[in-house]
């Protein structure tokens, strides 16, 4: 599914940022993430993975490695936490065909390694329950380190696990403090570097003069039609969706043992969704791919219904199925290949090479507005082509004058 039609989009603007960011320096790479939107860690894995091409398939492929690893590793989550080995055939077919996590599993963005550390420490919070060695609360605060180095938005699913734990053994708060202040502290440098971004982040809807309640039911819908993947297909998707988690969950739920485990994916899908509607209405900007970590725990809900209803017999199973299947058609076959979500103008991504290679010489340097440009510029960029550098004039990043003309004079 994820090897299917790779090269053929050409890349698009985040892509081409995520190529120029991991061509840079190393000391300039740190320096950008800590201006931009996103934390280190996927680009500097990119960086050492561009050995092997800068071609569209080849810079992708890091990605699809994310998603196949993702497969047995949910499938682990999944029978860990039902205890149930059905669960977890049906929680990695789920991960293997969602469209969601197809999509972004093809795209050379940071969403498909962020579902690794989440699921690792969702694994280390279940194993938890069980196992007081500190060991696994130091995998467990590893973990949480690696997904916001990876993902702001891991940090909802983050505090879901945490919150969960702490509810299901409440004897074990101590312990769940220890490992959060672990992980606050190994990520505290990247908190330090990058504090200007976080705070204008984080303040942007208040300078807007927005109300961020009203703003956060305004995006509400959105969000839930983006977990829900209704693109390509329409809202009767959701419908469905819903209406076969609803039946597993009333011919299933026997218990109040399986209500509190039914706790972890409804505190994380929860506590995500109103995460991602919040950030979308302070930059007034929804992007479904900040659902890639919440639709994990989405999934995980899904496998347990669907279990419940084998349960109750195969034939109830195969109909939740064939619908399921029927209605994710359209979007797995054609919306998840097509890579259209939140491309909002015409582009070509080989105008700026066209012109360059007739107007610029080998010996000659070209400076980019925006990195993203510049990506697209080194994917086509040949031997003998002209060098690249940046003066960065465009949002996200917009540098100082006096910044631009000293590596102007460096360079």
């Amino acid at each position: 599914m994820r090897l299917y039609r790779l090269g053929e989009p050409v890349l698009r603007w985040d892509e081409g940022w995520s190529l120029a960011h991991a061509s840079l320096p190393w000391p300039e790479l740190w320096q950008v993430a800590s201006e931009e939107w996103h934390p280190p860690l996927y680009v500097a894995l990119l960086k050492l993975w561009l050995v092997l091409g800068k071609s569209a398939t080849r810079i992708r492929l890091l990605s699809v490695l994310f998603g196949v690893v993702a497969v047995p590793l949910a499938a682990w989550v999944a029978q860990l936490w039902s205890g149930k080995v059905r669960v977890g055939v049906l929680m990695a077919s789920l991960m293997a065909l969602w469209p969601l996590l197809v999509y972004y599993g093809q795209v050379a963005r940071m969403y498909a390694l962020a579902v690794l550390p989440v699921l690792t420490a969702t694994w280390f919070i279940l194993r938890g329950e069980d196992d007081g060695r500190w060991s696994n609360d130091l995998g467990l605060a590893l973990s949480a380190a690696l997904a916001l180095y990876t993902f702001y938005y891991t940090l909802w699913p983050l505090a879901a696990l945490w919150v969960y734990a702490a509810l299901i053994r409440p004897r074990r708060v101590p312990r769940l403090i220890a490992a959060g202040l672990g992980a606050v502290l190994a990520y505290l440098p990247w908190v330090v570097a990058s504090r200007a971004t976080l705070q204008g982040r984080i303040s942007v809807g208040a300078v807007m003069g927005k109300d961020p309640l009203r703003g956060v039911l305004e995006f509400l819908k959105p969000t839930l039609g983006g977990l829900a993947f209704v693109y390509g297909s329409g809202w009767h998707t959701a419908v469905i969706l819903g209406v076969v988690l609803a039946v597993g969950l009333a011919v299933g739920l026997r218990s109040l043992a399986q209500a509190k485990k039914l706790l972890l994916p409804l505190l994380a899908v929860g506590l995500s969704v109103l995460g991602v509607a919040y950030g979308a209405q302070a930059s007034r900007w929804f992007a479904v791919r900040h659902l890639v970590p919440a639709s994990i725990f989405l999934l995980l809900a899904l496998a347990w219904a669907l279990d419940r209803l084998a349960e109750r017999g195969w034939p109830f199973l195969l109909i939740a199925l064939l619908a399921l299947g029927a209605t994710y058609w359209p979007a797995s076959t054609g919306t998840v290949y097509a890579k259209m979500l939140e491309v909002v103008d015409p582009f070509d991504p080989s105008a700026d090479y066209r012109f360059l290679v007739q107007h610029a010489g080998p010996n000659d340097l070209v400076y980019f507005n925006v990195l993203a440009r510049a990506g697209w510029y080194e994917n086509l960029r040949r031997p003998q082509d002209p060098s690249w550098s940046y003066a960065m004039r465009w949002d996200p990043i917009i540098e100082p004058i006096e910044q631009i003309a000293q590596r102007i004079e460096r360079d």
